[in-house]
């Protein structure tokens, strides 16, 4: 079973942007069952806190909070922010995500490209896949770096695959408040961010940061996007007293 959740972001005036008034819910899920080729959707009670707290309302793909929808094919609502295979420009747009063209398939597609568009405040992220023993690997492109300072952009033009990069938490960032910074390993220059739905398990890991490892898995020249030149390998062990996303309470199903 492969798990992608929806987070919705509340809406915020931009000329007055704060912590407070900009923030992530998870309000969804998705899971594949590839051995019964069936996709289900189904609300988090973080669509019950968000509607509380900042007025969310059922998406009009899924207008029911209390309903587990059920599909044989991957939902439209899904579908529409996958690249068409039929797109000339498919095979690179994958290739930047480290898949191969034949093979990549939607789940894959979306938890690495996160499935965001301008016209929505809605994003999308794995459930971490835990071994036996705790340890997780999972693939992102570096968020943020454009308002990077000029030496930080000068030092990620730089980097090439395989090269090793630091992980460190900010618990001061002007507009998230915690953040995860990327930072070069020779000299700590932070070139960018990771993904906030890996903050809570990486703070878990900070008191054993050697458990953390991150490289370089892709370097994506012009005319890739911005926001898609790094794309970052990073594996870990969460502490055993870890729990995992769906466990939490935001996390669990309205449904039950």
């Amino acid at each position: 079973m492969s798990t992608l959740y929806l987070a919705w972001r509340s809406k915020y005036n931009t000329n007055n942007c704060t912590q407070n008034e900009t923030r992530w819910f998870p309000i969804g899920a998705l899971d594949y069952d590839k051995s019964e080729s069936l996709y289900r959707f189904f609300y988090l009670k973080g669509a019950e806190k968000a509607r509380e707290l900042a007025g969310f309302s059922a998406l009009d793909a899924f207008p029911d909070f209390e309903k587990k929808y059920q599909s044989d094919e991957l939902f439209e609502f899904f579908k529409n922010r996958v690249p068409n295979r039929k797109r000339r420009d498919f095979s690179s747009i994958v290739e930047r995500m480290d898949l191969e063209p034949n093979s990549a398939d939607p789940v894959s597609i979306l938890s690495i490209s996160g499935g965001t568009r301008q016209t929505d405040c809605l994003e999308i992220f794995p459930e971490l896949e835990l071994s036996e023993d705790g340890y997780f690997t999972c693939k992102f492109f570096v968020h943020g770096s454009r308002f990077m300072s000029d030496y930080s952009n000068a030092k990620l033009k730089e980097l090439q695959v395989g090269d090793e990069l630091k992980i460190a938490i900010e618990m001061n960032n002007p507009a998230t408040g915690s953040a995860i910074q990327i930072q070069t390993k020779d000299d700590l220059a932070v070139i960018g961010y990771a993904p906030r739905y890996l903050l809570e398990d990486l703070k878990q890991m900070e008191q054993n940061p050697y458990e953390v490892k991150a490289h370089i898995a892709k370097v994506n020249l012009e005319p890739a996007p911005s926001n898609q030149r790094l794309l970052v390998s990073l594996s870990g062990k969460l502490p055993k007293t870890n729990s995992s996303m769906r466990a939490q309470e935001e996390f669990s199903a309205l449904i039950h």
